[in-house]
């Protein structure tokens, strides 16, 4: 009966620890609202070199179309060019400059010169890796969240910047769309 009474103790020791939930740590806030934030701005500046990229392809597949048809009438005088020649010419201007925005848009840039712990331009400024680790190390979790939100600052005018002129982008792309439709169906007449 003892036998019996201890393998029951023991599985009454065992579920009843089981049964206790353990006490999560506590969550720290900023911490996840500086890294949450990050991962945001970063995936934002992401998905806007993925559409100027696309935008960029259009520009460039309309721009030589709009070209090869163009290219036989090019050798003539300005002057002679009718109307529909104009309208080619401005086309191919805008699409252009809507591929140089584009080109400006996934262009990399830097945040602020500065020296901190997160950017890489940053951390290749420590005389080793070591002094690297043992400065990230040295630094309270306070500061350590802190550089990530300046950090995160930084990434946001970059992102704010890259959107600006993605829009610019494609707004010529539109008008070179526009322009480069009438120049096809002025072909056409």
């Amino acid at each position: 009966m003892a036998e019996f009474d201890q393998k029951v103790s023991t599985h009454d020791q065992a579920v009843s620890s089981q049964d206790v939930p353990t006490r999560p740590e506590p969550e720290n806030i900023r911490a996840r609202f500086s890294s949450e934030t990050h991962s945001y701005i970063a995936d934002n500046i992401r998905l806007a070199d993925e559409k100027a990229t696309f935008f960029f392809g259009a520009s460039a597949a309309i721009l030589y179309l709009v070209f090869q048809s163009m290219q036989p009438h090019m050798v003539s005088p300005l002057a002679s060019w009718p109307l529909q020649q104009v309208v080619g010419i401005i086309a191919m201007s805008a699409l252009g400059i809507a591929c140089l925005i584009g080109l400006a848009v996934v262009t990399p840039r830097r945040g602020h010169g500065g020296f901190g712990h997160i950017f890489f331009g940053e951390i290749v400024q420590f005389e080793s890796r070591d002094s690297y680790v043992e400065g990230v190390f040295a630094m309270p979790d306070e500061q350590l969240v802190r550089e990530r939100l300046e950090h995160c600052y930084d990434l946001a005018r970059i992102c704010d910047r890259k959107y600006r002129a993605l829009i610019w982008e494609l707004r010529t792309l539109f008008l070179g769309l526009v322009l480069a439709a009438s120049y096809f169906v002025f072909l056409r007449t």
